[in-house]
């Protein structure tokens, strides 16, 4: 795996390299000035060092950052192989790379760009002295100048990339904040909606959350033409078990009330504690036609399990749409138990005569037809229809 060098990761290519000597002005011959003084300078890098580190310790905020012994040997053995470097005669990507890593250095120990610049100065100010004192061309300082200029740039280079990459990772860490918090929200949110629309004792939807699938059931039956049933179902002699066992004997019941509804339908999801001792199931368009069979067989296993304690009333409601602004009249609809249909757009009606022990509703009635969970079904169609 190749690992990019930090002028790769910065993308300053050899291109750009002598793009920025060309603007310094850095030509070959001032390059090569440079490196015709080696033999003058590296014989006196010890005096340099120690006569540039001897004036860094002057400054209080640098001889703060430099503890103890060790550290200041590390930084003099820097400083010899930068000053070497400066007279080298190579000045392509590895060298780029090598000032770009003392920038990198400089940065994360917390050194201030005003402070860096004066160092650099301090150390022409000795480079130049040493230079002049052997006689060298005037175009040798011009040069030194020009070097030390082109490796301040690739410094603050590196200063302003760690910036760049501060104020990318404390972006990055706000968004993921963000996103966290969006989420936390989100799952509380849900939670709640969870909580408001549960049932405590039976771990059943409750009215609300029936009222929300009713709407949707009647928004799918309008679009589709199809039909959905409810169940009701309420457990009869439940006060005389609360009045005789107790209330919790009487919460039991209702528990294994609700389990077993929820076992017995297809979607358990589609289950709901209306109130009470009453319960009720939604059958969606595919299962609609078998939910006579699915109450029958709840009520069934419901009384078989509770022995006699107490009985379950079973009713069952057809409910289809019809889209057309008039209905035909159907004989089979004068049948003792259905309701006529009546023009109007989005009635509810039985187009044919319903099984034994299914009441069917039509939207929009004057008045139920019968007793019992009938005006309940017309209420809460009514309140789902208005969502």
């Amino acid at each position: 795996m190749h690992l990019k060098s930090l002028s790769e990761q910065m993308r300053i290519s050899e291109i750009e390299i002598q793009e920025r000597k060309r603007l310094l002005g850095l030509t070959p011959e001032l390059l090569a000035l440079l490196a015709g003084c080696r033999h003058t300078i590296l014989p006196q890098l010890d005096t340099i060092i120690e006569a540039f580190y001897a004036g860094q310790l002057e400054i209080p905020e640098i001889r703060k950052s430099i503890r103890d012994a060790e550290t200041l040997s590390r930084l003099k053995g820097a400083m010899r192989g930068y000053i070497a470097a400066l007279f080298s005669g190579d000045y392509g990507e590895r060298y780029v790379n090598s000032r770009l890593r003392i920038g990198v250095i400089h940065a994360r120990i917390g050194v201030k760009p005003m402070l860096y610049v004066a160092s650099v100065h301090q150390l022409e100010y000795l480079l130049m002295e040493r230079l002049a004192a052997v006689g060298t061309s005037p175009q040798v300082g011009v040069a030194l100048a020009k070097i030390l200029l082109f490796d301040l740039v690739l410094v603050f280079d590196t200063y302003i990339q760690g910036l760049v990459d501060e104020v990318t990772a404390a972006k990055d860490e706000v968004a993921a904040d963000a996103r966290s918090l969006e989420r936390t929200v989100a799952e509380r949110t849900a939670a709640l909606k969870r909580l408001a629309q549960t049932d405590d004792l039976t771990g059943l939807k409750n009215r609300r959350a029936m009222i929300a699938a009713l709407a949707d059931e009647i928004l799918r039956i309008r679009s589709r033409r199809g039909s959905f049933a409810v169940a009701f179902l309420d457990v009869d002699k439940f006060k005389q078990v609360n009045d005789t066992a107790g209330h919790l004997a009487g919460d039991r019941v209702l528990q294994n009330v609700a389990r077993a509804f929820q076992v017995g339908v297809p979607d358990p999801e589609h289950v709901f504690r209306y109130g009470g001792d009453e319960f009720v199931a939604i059958f969606p368009m595919p299962h609609a036609a078998s939910a006579a069979e699915a109450a029958a067989r709840i009520k069934a296993q419901i009384e078989a399990q509770l022995e006699d304690r107490v009985t379950v009333e079973r009713r069952l409601h057809l409910c289809r749409a019809q889209r057309r602004a008039a209905a035909r009249r159907d004989p089979h609809l004068d049948r003792p138990g259905n309701v006529p249909a009546q023009g109007g757009r989005d009635r509810t009606r039985a187009e044919r005569a319903p099984p034994e022990g299914w009441r069917v509703f039509r939207l929009g009635a004057k008045r139920p037809r019968r007793s019992g969970a009938l005006p309940i079904l017309r209420a809460v169609l009514t309140e789902a229809r208005r969502r």
